[in-house]
């Protein structure tokens, strides 16, 4: 089943029982070779118990994307991301 939406999330994977975080700004940024852009912003504090992902379940309209973002069958998305703070994790 395909939504009517594009969606994108980030994920931080930490498989430990040991408390960790990662503290994170991040940018998610759809590209078309044109320089057409969209994009958004968010902060985030992964860890064991407030969950590996964050994103957005509506980043755009499926069509849009289609229409205005692919080049051939491909889609450019770049993640650009600011560590803050990292807790437990060496």
């Amino acid at each position: 089943m395909r939504y009517d939406d594009l969606t994108v999330f980030l994920y931080c994977e930490r498989d430990s029982y040991i408390p960790w975080s990662v503290e994170c700004a991040f940018q998610m940024k759809i590209v078309h070779p044109s320089g057409k852009t969209e994009s958004k912003v968010n902060a985030e504090v992964f860890g064991l118990k407030n969950g590996s992902w964050t994103g957005w379940c509506f980043f755009m309209k499926w069509e849009e994307m289609k229409k205005e973002y692919l080049d051939g069958d491909q889609l450019t998305v770049v993640v650009n991301v600011n560590i803050n703070e990292i807790i437990g994790i060496p």
